[in-house]
């Protein structure tokens, strides 16, 4: 779910930002905005946010701050996404070029949430959501005879010289339950670069990868500290990511 959330913001981005050298950054802000919070609902079923986004053109650097997406019905929390700010810095030489040159990608102030309760956790039912929305938009496209814009943009290559994930916390609930645990600093170097071929699409599932796996250890050394209740909410929530990484 995460990989598919982050892969439609960053496509609808780069799309947007070489529309941007002939409109406008203000103009360009604004687009942005409305289309995550026109074109991610249908994707999540939920509820998705996005507060504000400030780019220069000129620079190649852009943030995003404010962005979450909502828990689905029937879970305690309001969101089960929401990070503070997002701010990279592209190579403006490489945004219509074969390969995109994205010096450094910093994530900071991200809070997840994984709950439990009778029917399941939020994430598979997130993700449940995000396949019903995938499967449709495969059927829609197999019958067109030409690709969409985001596939395209998607298909370009991408090299990333720096990734730094900061002050993650991911919050796991059991029946009402919970505690919140903070994630070690993540720090991922030439994403893309000597290989094969490695495209947008590609770059963020390895990203969000490597997140996620950091996700595991850090709530099973949480065990000591919350004792026996605690124990069953962070055994059902290393459950589920594993479950996200499809293990």
């Amino acid at each position: 779910m995460l990989k598919k959330l982050f892969l439609f913001l960053f496509a609808l981005f780069a799309l947007l930002l070489v529309v941007g050298y002939f409109y406008g950054s203000a103009i360009i802000s604004k687009a942005i905005i409305a289309g995550v919070e026109r074109f991610g609902p249908p994707i999540t079923q939920t509820s998705v946010e996005l507060d504000a986004v400030e780019l220069s053109i000129l620079s190649g650097n852009f943030t995003l701050r404010g962005l979450r997406v909502g828990n689905p019905e029937g879970y305690r929390k309001e969101h089960i996404f929401d990070v503070g700010e997002v701010i990279v810095d592209i190579d403006p030489s490489t945004v219509t070029s074969d390969t995109i040159i994205v010096n450094k990608v910093h994530i900071l102030r991200t809070e997840m949430s994984y709950e439990t309760g009778l029917h399941g956790s939020n994430v598979k039912q997130l993700q449940k959501n995000v396949e019903a929305f995938g499967a449709k938009a495969e059927e829609d496209t197999a019958h067109e005879e030409t690709e969409s814009e985001e596939t395209e943009v998607t298909g370009r290559q991408v090299i990333i010289r720096e990734l730094v994930v900061d002050d993650m916390k991911v919050y796991t609930g059991l029946m009402g339950a919970g505690i919140k645990v903070g994630i070690p600093r993540i720090e991922m170097h030439d994403i893309g670069d000597n290989s094969d071929d490695l495209t947008i699409a590609e770059s963020i599932s390895l990203i969000l990868s490597e997140v996620i796996k950091s996700i595991g250890p850090a709530i099973r050394n949480s065990v000591g500290s919350v004792g026996e209740a605690g124990k069953s909410v962070t055994d059902g929530a290393v459950e589920g990511v594993k479950g996200l990484l499809g293990q």
